[in-house]
């Protein structure tokens, strides 16, 4: 082969070239941005996901702290009732212990009939049960809680 042939075929084989590394170039762009635009799309589903477990565990934190809130305000008000009623049963037990018995003249003055002892017992248990001493009724929890969202979802 001559020198021009050869030449000749190295202008051809370069133009091949370039018009393949042309040709190539956009291909190889295209496949970049397609695979940009994968990965951020995939990128972005995958924070989606994070950002739905992220509120859910945050939501579920702040059920399970409504839930202690709720607990512990049945138990405070439980404990008030019951100190309340712990009261009214020591009233109740030491109702003649405090008061004594009451004398029949007592009513007959007042211009009250009583007709039987039945009656008289009634009314004489419900004359004692005014006229005694009330133990404090607490009302310390239930008033501090009455402004609270609480109290309503505490009590169903």
């Amino acid at each position: 082969m001559d020198q021009n042939t050869i030449a000749l075929l190295q202008v051809i084989a370069a133009l091949v070239q370039g018009f393949a590394a042309l040709a190539v170039i956009p291909i190889t762009f295209y496949a970049a941005l397609k695979g940009a635009d994968r990965g951020a799309q995939k990128a972005y589903e995958l924070n989606e996901l994070a950002a739905q477990d992220r509120e859910r565990r945050e939501q579920a934190k702040q059920r399970k702290q409504i839930q202690e809130q709720i607990s512990s305000l049945r138990l405070l008000l439980s404990l008030e009732i019951r100190q309340n009623l712990k009261g009214l049963e020591w009233l109740r037990n030491n109702l003649v212990e405090m008061l004594g018995d009451e004398k029949e003249q007592y009513y007959k003055r007042r211009g009250i009939p009583i007709e039987s002892d039945e009656a008289y017992q009634w009314f004489e248990l419900r004359q004692r049960f005014i006229s005694s001493y009330m133990p404090d009724w607490s009302h310390r929890f239930w008033y501090g809680q009455q402004s609270s969202h609480m109290l309503p979802v505490a009590l169903q």
